[in-house]
Order: C-alpha cells, then sequence, then structure tokens
C-alpha cells in the first residue's frame, strides 16, 4: 500500500531531476521489508546502467524517514553505504529490522550477505 506524501514533501519533488525521480521510484517501489540494488533501481526507473547515479541521489536524500534510502544496496547483496558512508551500521539495523517484522516482504529483494552478524561487536560499540 503507497500513502500519500505528508504535505511538506512536495517541494522537494519540485524538480523532475534524476535526483528527485530516483526519490520518487524508491518511494512508491521500494516497500517496508524489501531491498533492491543500486542497479535495479535504476534499471526500473527506465536508466540502466546509472546506478551510481542513483547512489549520488541517495546521498542527498532530505527526508530520509520519508524516502527510504537504506533500502538500497549493492547488487552483490552487500548493504553499501548510508549516510555518506558514517552510518553504515545504521542501515544494516534498519534493514533486519524491518525484515524481521515485516508481514509480506519481496520474495526479490536481497540478503545481506551476514554483513550484520559479522559486525555485531563493532555495532555494539558504538
Amino acid at each position: 500500500m503507497t500513502m500519500n506524501l505528508p504535505a511538506i514533501c512536495p517541494s522537494v519533488f519540485a524538480k523532475d531531476a534524476f535526483r528527485q525521480r530516483a526519490w520518487k521510484y524508491i518511494y512508491h517501489n521500494v516497500g517496508f521489508g524489501v531491498t533492491k540494488s543500486y542497479g535495479e533501481i535504476a534499471s526500473g526507473m527506465g536508466t540502466p546502467g546509472a546506478a551510481q547515479a542513483v547512489g549520488s541521489a541517495m546521498r542527498t536524500n532530505p527526508v530520509s524517514l520519508i524516502i527510504p534510502c537504506h533500502r538500497v544496496i549493492r547488487s552483490g547483496g552487500k548493504a553499501g553505504h548510508y549516510s555518506g558512508g558514517t552510518r553504515d551500521n545504521l542501515k544494516v539495523w534498519l534493514i533486519e529490522h524491518e525484515k524481521k517484522y515485516s508481514t509480506s516482504a519481496d520474495k526479490k529483494s536481497k540478503p545481506l550477505l551476514n554483513y550484520f552478524s559479522r559486525n555485531t561487536k563493532k555495532y555494539n560499540s558504538t
């Protein structure tokens, strides 16, 4: 189920530039408990080969609580960076939390290759 964007957010989408289109795509197509790769997002937007541009759009997301960029991961299943690489462990935690409490995670979502379990000590120390 897709909800309407809160009234404060339409200005975020005022332009029709690539980054705004990427944010819209993620908002409407990557649900709770689901992960998609940067390449899958680019292809879904009709711009295959623009995975790096999707990553750039994720880095500049001004409303990460509404547009869930943490659900976009690397094609090999690793989490990738979050918040410019400063909150990578938070990204993994958010993904794992959503998958744990999701009632119908998309079967096409990508696993995180045990990233969280390998980095639990590091995560708990911060």
